[in-house]
């Protein structure tokens, strides 16, 4: 089984301003690809670079997954909002704030972005936001970490749709885009994740032959991607 680091962080985009002459991106980049709290500390921190010629003003905003409400939990990031010299490092604290224990694993975003500092552009630029997006992974406070978390999943076929269940306290994510065995289809679940005791079912155009297996990719808690699973669906 092979293990690519995963920049589940895509680089992208996000905004554009200014007037069209010339081009500017402001360049972050984080030293860790993901972001894990334990709530026995209730923070953790990550490392930002700014690789631009230029100072940056590097903005930092939690967003929430739809599905997830952190078990009714505060979390931000400190500084939101602070100006980063050209070649620095600047560290951001994540807080997750809880006035009781939590019992799994819960999962938000965390995206950095990055614009020129507009008192150091000169003429007229396109400024681009470029931002990274990272997962941020909030664990119960001793509990010990699940080795293989993939081959606890459980893939059934129940009334014409592929179900996978989570049955751990948990987060287990994957590649969503499956791909079914022997037959080669290829099955795109909802998200790429699957929370604890969370269960999620995709419609099948046709019944899977007996003994079909999943072959998928999961990612671990460090954002790594593990490839190549073949569990059979029961």
């Amino acid at each position: 089984m092979k293990k690519t680091l995963l920049h589940y962080g895509f680089i992208s985009s996000l905004v554009l301003i200014g007037l069209i002459t010339q081009t500017e991106a402001a360049e972050i980049q984080p030293l860790t690809s993901a972001v894990i709290i334990n709530q026995n500390q209730g923070e953790s921190s990550i490392d930002i670079k700014n690789t631009d010629s230029q100072p940056i003003i590097l903005y930092s905003k939690v967003n929430h997954l739809d599905d997830d409400n952190l078990d009714g939990g505060v979390i931000y990031p400190s500084p939101a909002a602070v100006i980063v010299q050209p070649g620095e490092v600047q560290t951001v604290r994540i807080i997750y704030k809880n006035n009781h224990s939590i019992n799994v694993e819960h999962l938000a975003r965390i995206i950095f972005t990055g614009i020129p500092n507009q008192k150091e552009s000169t003429g007229q630029r396109i400024n681009f936001l470029v931002g990274q997006d990272l997962p941020i992974v909030i664990q119960p406070g001793n509990q010990p970490p699940i080795k293989a978390l993939w081959s606890l999943v459980k893939w059934q076929q129940i009334d014409g749709k592929l179900c996978a269940k989570n049955p751990t306290t948990r987060v287990f994510r994957f590649d969503n885009n499956v791909k079914i065995l022997p037959t080669g289809q290829y099955i795109k679940f909802t998200t790429p994740y699957l929370l604890p005791h969370q269960q999620q079912c995709i419609e099948l155009n046709q019944a899977l032959p007996a003994h079909a297996q999943i072959h998928f990719d999961s990612i671990s808690v460090f954002n790594y991607r593990m490839l190549g699973h073949d569990v059979t669906v029961l």
